[in-house]
């Protein structure tokens, strides 16, 4: 079996690449922004499905009508409430003006919902037990520790890349104007690439040909 790049070998190339210039490596700094390219590499392509529930030990956390999306939802898709045969109409908060006046001190089981791009409003606010019964189905962020084993091989050392061309540059030393451009120019040649990776990697929906 192939070995497997690790996070831990992704943050050594980091800190070797550091070191040759005479600087040193932040592990908290480089976690931070391999993070960001995850997030913005997975925002762009909306290759990694996700979903989030407020079960006892769900992401989500209901009170009253609303809840907040995590941290690590980027766009939703599907709300379903009480099973998964049950989705909700996703609308706005005008539209709910208009056609159901008073509707946020109404109370029942919901049919519709708001995402308002930082939490869910449902229509009503439901009454008796309501663990489990929220599910948000949509496009999500991995770990850092996990997205190695959903990227192939010869694109995982992007990530390092990514992280030495957002890295702070000291002007006063020449090594680091070096890595600056260096990666940079790098990172751009390999993210459309990288891009594309997950991409090819993302479940796509069936269609009849």
């Amino acid at each position: 079996m192939a070995s497997t790049i690790t996070l831990a070998d992704i943050l050594g190339f980091v800190e070797t690449a550091l070191k040759a210039e005479g600087a040193e490596g932040d592990p908290g700094h480089a976690r931070l922004l391999l993070r960001q390219c995850i997030a913005e590499a997975y925002r762009d392509t909306e290759g990694y499905d996700a979903s989030w529930d407020n079960s006892a030990s769900g992401a989500l956390t209901l009170s009253g009508n609303a809840c907040d999306l995590p941290h690590d939802c980027l766009r939703v898709t599907r709300v379903e409430w009480d099973g998964s045969d049950n989705p909700l109409d996703i609308v706005s908060e005008e539209y709910l003006d208009y056609k159901v006046p008073g509707w946020r001190g109404e109370t029942g089981d919901p049919g519709r919902c708001v995402v308002t791009g930082r939490r869910i409003i449902l229509e009503s606010s439901p009454t008796g037990a309501t663990t489990g019964k929220l599910v948000v189905r949509g496009y999500g962020c991995p770990d850092e520790g996990d997205v190695l084993a959903l990227l192939p091989d010869d694109v995982q050392l992007s990530l390092a890349k990514y992280v030495l061309a957002h890295w702070p540059v000291n002007a006063e030393r020449p090594a680091s104007l070096f890595r600056y451009e260096r990666y940079t120019k790098e990172w751009q040649a390999e993210r459309d690439r990288f891009f594309a990776a997950i991409r090819d990697r993302s479940m796509r929906p069936f269609q009849f040909l």
